[in-house]
């Protein structure tokens, strides 16, 4: 059931019973700086079809979760709220999985409640791409950056110019040539579906581990993943934040985690390359030995053999007596 224009979701009216189209995942803790932007990106989105609100708040200690409970209560038919009483994620919990679990739509969007949406047409937009192109599944858009602390604070992502965009699929967003950040994206539910089953309980769980899961279940196909070329919305990187304040070692040490999970679990059919090469650098970057994680520094050692057969204190010799 669609209805024939866009229309803003808060003036919807659908019959008792509808099934969202769509489920706006929204994971918040002591966001009250920045959870009233947030929700209103989502009240602000226009669409011909049914949403759900699903805000997981993580007992937060602040107001955030009195703000969740006002749009709960002026839009009871759109959100679904959950207010834990004690903090899941430093147990080990996965609030986007416990959102995901509860949630009824065909297509699952993402944004934390310290991003936010600024596109109205955006979710449309996005499930149109879908509905259009059956091997898309996965959809993003350009964000606004904003990095506290950083001497150029404002970026947009992905920076590559638009007919690079229109082009770039899995395998350059492997590489790092371009990223969708989670608040721009939307996704297919069978893909979280696939997704929860094969991480839960998995201490790697995480965006980036999302995202290289989306980058397994595309085979490698440019058409498997497409980009608003337009910005959608903002991504905020702050001293609230859980991993801009985590330690470096901390950060290595979960993206070991993820790597390691990804080249045991995942098949990343011709990329599979580009994901070893980076479990190499990565242990490099930190030292990594064997008293640090026996398996991975195992696999590190027959990696290195793999592509650079020579020590790395010979090739570094190469590179600096190398004549020209």
């Amino acid at each position: 059931m669609k209805l024939n224009t866009p229309l803003r979701i808060t003036e919807h009216n659908w019959p008792e019973g509808t099934t969202p189209l769509v489920s706006i995942l929204c994971f918040t803790y002591n966001h009250e700086k920045y959870i009233d932007e947030c929700l209103q990106g989502f009240l602000m989105q226009e669409t011909t079809f049914s949403v759900e609100i699903i805000v997981v708040d993580d007992a937060s200690v602040d107001c955030t979760a009195e703000i969740v409970r006002y749009y709960s209560e002026q839009y009871p038919k759109l959100f679904k709220p959950y207010f834990h009483k004690t903090n899941q994620y430093s147990q080990g919990g996965m609030p986007d999985l416990f959102a995901f679990k509860r949630s009824l739509g065909s297509y699952i969007a993402t944004c934390d409640g310290d991003d936010f949406w600024s596109l109205p047409s955006k979710l449309e937009r996005q499930v149109d791409i879908f509905e259009k192109s059956p091997d898309c599944i996965l959809c993003g858009g350009r964000i606004l950056a904003v990095r506290e602390g950083d001497p150029f604070p404002y970026n947009i992502e992905p920076s590559i110019e638009p007919e690079k965009l229109i082009t770039s699929g899995p395998l350059e967003m492997l590489k790092g040539q371009f990223i969708m950040r989670t608040p721009s994206r939307i996704s297919r539910r069978w893909l979280w579906e696939k997704y929860t089953q094969k991480v839960e309980g998995s201490a790697a769980a995480c965006d980036w581990l999302f995202t290289l899961f989306c980058i397994s279940e595309s085979k490698m196909m440019p058409e498997a993943f497409e980009c608003l070329n337009e910005i959608v919305g903002t991504y905020r990187e702050h001293s609230g934040g859980v991993w801009f304040t985590a330690e470096e070692t901390a950060k290595m040490q979960s993206n070991l985690a993820v790597l390691m999970f990804a080249l045991e679990k995942l098949d990343f059919v011709s990329g599979r390359e580009v994901v070893e090469i980076a479990l190499i650098h990565l242990a490099e970057e930190m030292n990594l030995t064997r008293d640090m994680n026996e398996t991975a520094y195992d696999l590190y050692i027959s990696l290195e053999k793999k592509y650079f057969p020579k020590p790395l204190a010979a090739r570094i010799r190469e590179r600096l007596f190398k004549h020209p």
